[in-house]
């Protein structure tokens, strides 16, 4: 599992086989029904990134034990072969030197932070969130195991840099459809924009979706973790 691509997020709902429209009355997975609090988070129209953290620390290997090994970073897309564009990349090691972790994750062998690189020249209309080009986290994986978004939280805050937007949260899945449908405003272009910091909320760029999860994490039969995704253009 080191450093492993994020794994796909599932629609709320079927999707039509005509239209490719989803069918709100028709879940996707049933399990999502049992679950009566969604976190809702804000879904960025931009690319999949990949911190990859290697902790360094005094080895204790036989060869080479009492060495130092300096912590490591490595930064990649969704999956290994696409190419990232040079002035995301430029960014992403401005932001994450490997000194700033050093003492962070004393315990662990990989540690990989999942977010989305934003912004000027990143998909159409990426220009709307800011100028340039950000990150903001999403997720988080130390070895084997998946933080929950209070510790994503954390992490953010001892990084200085910041997590995708809470929406809130939901005992609803109407709620949640009704509210993606009707257009979500994003509230990355309004914090980040000035352009739109000014102006009322339905002047704002609508979000492209949302993602919800469970907090604290639950998984499916399948050994996946119970989380969805909806976007205004589904229906």
């Amino acid at each position: 599992l080191r450093d492993m691509i994020y794994p796909k997020i599932e629609t709320l709902f079927v999707r039509d086989k005509n239209t490719f429209k989803v069918q709100p009355d028709v879940l996707r997975m049933p399990e999502v029904s049992l679950v009566n609090r969604w976190l809702v988070t804000e879904k960025i129209d931009g690319t999949n990134v990949r911190v990859s953290v290697f902790p360094g620390g005094v080895s204790i290997g036989m060869v080479a034990a009492g060495n130092v090994i300096q912590t490591s970073v490595e930064f990649r897309g969704r999956t290994d072969n696409p190419q990232m564009p040079a002035y995301l990349l430029s960014a992403l090691e401005a932001m994450f030197p490997p000194e700033k972790f050093d003492g962070m994750f004393e315990n662990a062998e990989d540690v990989t932070l999942y977010g989305e690189g934003y912004g000027e020249k990143i998909q159409k209309g990426g220009g709307n969130y800011r100028e340039g080009v950000w990150f903001r986290l999403f997720d988080v994986r130390v070895d084997d195991w998946w933080l929950n978004w209070d510790n994503i939280e954390s992490i953010a805050q001892a990084l200085d840099i910041q997590t995708v937007p809470v929406i809130g949260y939901f005992d609803s899945l109407d709620d949640v459809a009704t509210l993606v449908q009707d257009g979500v405003m994003s509230r990355v272009a309004q914090s980040e924009n000035p352009q739109y910091q000014q102006v009322l909320p339905y002047e704002v760029p609508r979000a492209e979706g949302v993602v919800a999860r469970t907090e604290p994490l639950l998984c499916t039969r399948r050994g996946e973790r119970l989380m969805w995704k909806l976007k205004t253009k589904d229906f």
